[in-house]
């Protein structure tokens, strides 16, 4: 048992010490120095020229690139008109560390004669500020023997036509004086629209003309295929390395020493136009292969084979081009034989390219016996240099094949090759949607929006209101007195209306009869009785006997009670001749003096309408809710009558005539009509369309991100959602990763979670205050749907939370988009980003967006970048 215990515990320190062979070679590395001061050289390369003569002007630093903050121009004088040139950075030892070595390159040609000089200036270098030196360049007609050449590359490219996908050797050659060996490192081409091949890369050094004399060069010949047509443009760069031979100060025994010096070199900008190849028509064969091709006779593995056995063609092809991607014509299709693809040569690459031939194996299984042939095997290429395609054939090969071991084993074959599974159905491009779709008034989500607060406001003042009237209504119960005050003071005000009315008719009569309903409603509050069962001594009491208007009182109420006391007297016969007869009224003269009664009765009312109204303001009665109902009502219309969001789109011409324009193949004037009506009113059918016509004319970031604000809009766009599937399945392209809520926010409509979330929230506020205010006992039904409205306002949250987090989505745009680390022209590439490729925006600063990649994260500028949701 203790043994047992004791070898665990002595085995440990032997693992301990095993280290891992990566980490082991990571630490034997030398270490950066970070230490040193930096220093900056500024210098003119040569320093002088004759007029329109070629000059550099070199700022080197011994810095890491991407702590300097370089200004975007550089204040010189305007004869120089200097042009920004190659940049970069290199790691030299420097005894037993490395430093670091960055320089920046300008081109300056000048026509005028003079000195020009280039002011010293400070840049930040981390957190120091480091002070550039002033340079001078002489320019003069005369220049001085013995002035170098322009130390920098020359490229040459061949002068026969471009094809796309054709390889070129671009001749990047640098001269360097005698007695200097010097050789070029860390070689780019800065440029768009082509690949590096790897595996193609030529150097030699040979003499080479420049300006009248043979100079030795060396020479660096890449291996460039273009991948886009049109004019194409890229400069070279690379570090030199030159070795001089310097004498060492000694008087008495003299002694040689090598200096090494590295230097930024670059070139001019070269241009040169690629054509695209022309459709290939019906020719068979042809995988992309442009340049001159060769290939050797087949070659099979046996002769004699039995039918089910497998046998092995071997075909070697030749090029004097990039035989490293030569892509072997796809197995042909034969009743009697079953062909599998090819597979690759696997000799190594440095042989293949040494040999320029590569040699690919087909693997053949005979399925019927006899003296059979392989089946011949098309191929074709492009040859640039007679600008048509070349149609070669792998001839057949005789081979006998004889009965296998089994008599069924012909038929089985048979039956196995005629009943071979289809190839699965490749992903397409969708057609175009027949119709704009669902539409939006803004692809931003409507609670981002200025208006929906207001909306979702409304509710509560909604509530409010009837909280108000319910605690008016209970106080107004409690007291009937100020219902009858205010009701009174209603009446008076329209009996005196109408009194007024008939005292411009000059109808006494009824003038009467208004005054004296008017005082009976004015002072029914104060008995309390109704106004009909009042009489002119009850006015007197409220009025006063003493008061200078108690005689106008009487005077009225005795003009009414005798006309209508007579008239009732009357018989039914004379009723009606007084009803009918102008002497029914008072005499003119009592009517006369009546109405001129009309100013004290008008104070009398007054004074009493004054009373009804102070006593009902001394009452603390609740406000009343019409107030918050009028608010509600107001701001419900005014947002429904002025927000477009609740207008529906009308039919829009443009859209027929986008459609119309992709039917022809007429992409360009479809995708501008289209972006046209989507910039007024998005809809998912026209961002649908827009996509197409993007992708049709090879903007895949364009296209992508249409697709992408279709299904914002509308995620059950079917046609959508199989466009983007088929784009990034075509392109490469990753999908962007979503949080388990962001999946939630895509089962609905953009703006369909926000209203269900406010419908559901104030569906069960409602469900729980309105009985009470209602006055009436809250049943079960109350509960249950305030339950199920909270549970539907819970469930919204996690689809909001998903549109709000969707909102940082966004598409690149631009092809090979640089992604930098820092938020500047001239920080560091971290990567290279290609469009379509889904990115989350973190934060903006100045014209750069930090985003976040599915690898990385880092600053690319806004312009490159288009958002789901602007």
């Amino acid at each position: 048992m203790f043994l047992s215990l004791g070898l665990p515990a002595l085995a440990q320190p032997q693992a301990a010490q095993q280290m891992d062979p990566l980490l082991s070679l990571l630490m034997s590395q030398p270490r950066l120095e970070r230490g040193v001061p930096v220093t900056a050289t500024a210098v003119f390369d040569p320093p002088a020229i004759s007029p329109g003569g070629d000059s550099i002007y070199r700022v080197t630093l011994n810095a890491i690139e991407a702590s300097i903050d370089w200004p975007e121009t550089i204040v010189a004088p305007p004869q120089l008109a200097l042009r920004e040139g190659a940049r970069g950075q290199l790691l030299q030892m420097a005894g037993t560390n490395m430093e670091a070595k960055t320089s920046f390159l300008y081109h300056t040609r000048p026509t005028e004669e003079g000195r020009y000089r280039v002011p010293a200036f400070t840049i930040r270098v981390g957190d120091k500020d480091v002070q550039v030196p002033s340079a001078e360049l002489a320019v003069s007609a005369l220049v001085p023997p013995g002035t170098p050449f322009p130390h920098r590359l020359y490229v040459e490219l061949p002068p026969q036509p471009i094809y796309v996908g054709q390889p070129v050797r671009p001749r990047i050659y640098l001269p360097f004086p005698f007695g200097a060996i010097q050789m070029l490192t860390q070689v780019t081409l800065n440029g768009q629209g082509f690949i590096l091949d790897p595996n193609g890369l030529r150097q030699r050094i040979e003499p080479h003309p420049q300006r009248g004399t043979n100079l030795i060069s060396f020479v660096h010949e890449p291996l460039l295929i273009p991948i886009a047509s049109g004019k194409l443009r890229f400069t070279a760069q690379g570090w030199s390395m030159v070795n001089r031979t310097v004498m060492a100060a000694s008087t008495t025994n003299p002694a040689y020493a090598t200096e090494v010096s590295q230097t930024l070199v670059d070139s001019d900008p070269v241009e040169f136009l690629v054509k695209p190849l022309p459709p290939p028509g019906d020719l068979p064969g042809f995988t992309g292969a442009v340049g001159f091709y060769t290939n050797d006779p087949p070659k099979l593995s046996t002769n004699a084979v039995r039918v089910g056995d497998p046998i092995k063609l071997r075909v070697t092809f030749r090029s004097d081009s990039s035989i490293t991607r030569f892509v072997p014509p796809p197995a042909p299709e034969s009743a009697d034989w079953q062909v599998f693809e090819a597979s690759g040569d696997p000799t190594p690459v440095n042989l293949i390219v040494a040999q320029g031939a590569t040699t690919f194996t087909y693997t053949m299984v005979p399925l019927k016996h006899g003296v059979l042939t392989t089946p011949p095997i098309p191929w074709a290429y492009f040859d640039p240099r007679r600008g048509a395609y070349v149609s070669l054939q792998i001839p057949p090969v005789r081979v006998l094949v004889t009965p296998g071991p089994f008599a069924t084993a012909p038929e089985v074959f048979a039956q196995v090759a005629t009943n071979k599974p289809g190839t699965p159905p490749q992903p397409s491009l969708s057609p175009l949607a027949p119709a704009p779709g669902m539409a939006l008034a803004s692809l931003r989500p409507i609670q981002s929006q200025s208006w929906f607060p207001v909306i979702q406001a409304l509710p509560a003042f909604f509530f409010l209101g009837l909280w108000q009237w319910d605690r008016r209504r209970r106080f107004l119960a409690r007291h009937p007195e100020i219902v009858r005050r205010r009701r009174a003071r209603r009446e008076l005000r329209r009996q005196r209306r109408r009194m007024r009315a008939a005292a411009q008719r000059q109808d006494a009569s009824a003038f009467g009869d208004c005054a004296v309903e008017a005082l009976r409603a004015a002072i029914a509050p104060y008995y309390p009785a109704r106004p009909h069962a009042l009489v002119g001594a009850d006015v007197l009491r409220v009025v006063g006997e003493s008061d200078p208007a108690a005689d106008a009182v009487r005077a009225v109420f005795a003009a009414t009670d005798a006309a209508r006391f007579s008239a009732e007297e009357a018989t039914d016969r004379e009723h009606q001749v007084l009803a009918q007869a102008p002497t029914a009224a008072p005499h003119p003269a009592s009517a006369a003096e009546l109405l001129s009664l009309q100013p004290i009765l008008e104070r009398v009312l007054e004074k009493l309408d004054q009373d009804l109204s102070s006593r009902s303001r001394g009452s603390s009665a609740p406000s009343s809710a019409t107030g918050a109902a009028r608010l509600v009502a107001i701001l419900f219309v005014t947002t429904l009558a002025v927000h477009p969001a609740f207008s529906s789109p009308s039919p829009d011409p443009l859209f027929a005539q986008a459609t119309n324009a992709y039917a022809r193949r007429e992409y360009a004037q479809a995708a501008a009509a289209l972006r046209s009506l989507a910039a007024r009113a998005p809809a998912s059918g026209t961002l649908q369309n827009l996509g197409n016509a993007e992708w049709q004319l090879g903007r895949v970031g364009e296209a992508i991100l249409a697709w992408e604000q279709a299904l914002w809009i509308d995620p059950y766009n079917s046609g959508a959602k199989n466009n983007l599937s088929f784009a990034r399945l075509t392109a490469q392209l990753e999908a962007p990763e979503l949080t388990w809520y962001e999946v939630i926010s895509t089962w609905l409509p953009l703006n369909a979670w926000p209203w269900i979330a406010g419908c559901t929230l104030w569906l069960a506020v409602g469900m729980v205050l309105l009985p009470g205010i209602l006055g009436q006992a809250k049943a079960a039904w109350h509960q249950a749907v305030a339950a199920f409205s909270l549970m539907l306002f819970l469930l919204s949250l996690p689809g909001q939370a998903g549109i709000y987090s969707r909102r940082s989505l966004g598409v690149v745009l631009a092809p090979e988009t640089e992604l930098r680390l820092t938020p500047t022209r001239h920080a560091q590439i971290l990567s290279r980003l290609a469009p379509g490729e889904p990115v989350r925006v973190r934060r903006e600063k100045g014209s750069y967006v930090l985003v976040r990649t599915s690898r990385f994260t880092g600053w690319i500028e806004q312009k490159q970048l288009g958002l789901i949701c602007p």
